[in-house]
């Protein structure tokens, strides 16, 4: 079994792997790609989160007000 120190670390190393591949992701974004500092690109990244939507979720319809930006990893959007 894990000490707490060791599932500290676990967790840790996991928001790491899991901000890198957010910070990959981004970077094939063209118009996000061009964010030279690297503190706003950690802040942009840190806070994305990401969402598994079943064919016909509505996230938002044409002229709505959007409070979020969604960043399509897969999948495409009517």
């Amino acid at each position: 079994s894990l000490t707490q120190t060791e599932l500290l670390q676990v967790l840790k190393d996991k928001a790491n792997r899991q901000l890198q591949e957010r910070m990959l992701f981004v970077k094939t974004i063209p118009e996000l790609s061009k964010v030279s500092q690297r503190s706003k690109l950690n802040s942009l990244c840190e806070n994305l989160q990401p969402i598994h939507c079943i064919k016909g979720v509505k996230l938002f319809s044409e002229g709505e007000q959007c409070k979020h930006i969604y960043l399509i990893r897969s999948g495409e959007v009517q």
